[in-house]
């Protein structure tokens, strides 16, 4: 499997757990806190949200959030339905 492969089955796996979630806006921190174990970073987090942008409509917003442990956070992204 090459690494672009690799990503986007991930980028799969990590958007299949994110509708489970039924979020419509989440924190990226949220993903690399509580998400599958093969995102537990901010860096690879964020990576696998550009590819969920470019291939499967996740929208990057500009709008600060909350995340679930009630911090603020400037990353967030939204779901489309």
């Amino acid at each position: 499997m090459t690494p672009d492969d690799e990503r986007l089955s991930e980028s799969e796996a990590l958007l299949q757990w994110l509708q489970r979630q039924s979020w419509n806006t989440f924190a990226l921190r949220d993903v690399y806190r509580l998400g599958p174990k093969f995102v537990r970073s901010a860096f690879k987090a964020r990576a696998l949200l550009q590819t969920l942008e470019q291939h499967f409509g996740v929208i990057k917003s500009d709008e600060e959030i909350m995340s679930l442990d009630g911090k603020a956070c400037k990353e967030s992204y939204l779901l489309r339905p």
